[in-house]
């Protein structure tokens, strides 16, 4: 055992293509322990880093990431962040739906129509007399909108939680 030591190491000094292998081996060693020390140190100065963003910024940082995504959308869903956020059509969606709602709260979605008419009951009752139609147009139009929030917030409670662990 002690005299194949020997060999390798006088290999190493008298083959010039060992030597060399042995050089790249150490160096992509080095690199890659480096690498490894950047990322953690990165990771954790990073995970500090957002701790000691006072909650206010954070809760920007939230609304900017939710409007980037709603921006960025194959779909057009921006219409449903407005109507669901107006003050007078809020009483939609916070409340149970009873069938006095479904006059108010199709009016409510009046300017929205191009949007309305795509959903399943909905095409013809915007604009003609609350009927079950319209109401079956309602809860598709809030469970829609439910959806599509709850889908939202779930991303950028993922990108928030990505964020604060450093990744």
């Amino acid at each position: 055992y002690c005299c194949q030591k020997k060999s390798l190491l006088v290999k190493l000094q008298t083959d010039p293509m060992m030597t060399f292998a042995t050089f790249i081996a150490l160096l992509l060693a080095a690199i890659g322990l480096t690498s490894a020390s950047q990322k953690i140190t990165v990771i954790s100065g990073l995970t500090r880093f957002m701790a000691s963003i006072p909650d206010t910024c954070m809760k920007y940082m939230q609304l900017i990431i939710k409007w980037k995504i709603i921006v960025t959308s194959k779909k057009d869903i921006d219409w449903i962040f407005i109507w669901a956020n107006s003050t007078t059509c809020q009483k939609c969606l916070d409340s149970p739906i009873s069938t006095s709602d479904i006059g108010p709260c199709m009016k409510c979605l009046y300017p929205y129509d191009k949007h309305i008419n795509k959903l399943p009951n909905c095409k013809d009752c915007l604009h003609g007399t609350p009927d079950e139609g319209c109401a079956r147009c309602l809860v598709e139009v809030v469970y829609v909108t439910e959806a599509v929030i709850c889908a939202v917030e779930a991303k950028v409670k993922m990108i928030m939680t990505l964020l604060q662990i450093g990744v």
